[in-house]
């Protein structure tokens, strides 16, 4: 039982991470373009 707890933890973790990575890129490349307009 907390084998499969710590699994859908760290699945849960990579999702997030990759979630703010997403979130992240987006910004950055708002602002790139904004800065060239």
């Amino acid at each position: 039982m907390q084998y499969y707890c710590s699994s859908v933890t760290a699945a849960d973790t990579q999702a997030f991470h990759l979630h703010i990575t997403l979130l992240y890129t987006i910004k950055h490349q708002s602002v790139l373009s904004n800065q060239n307009r």
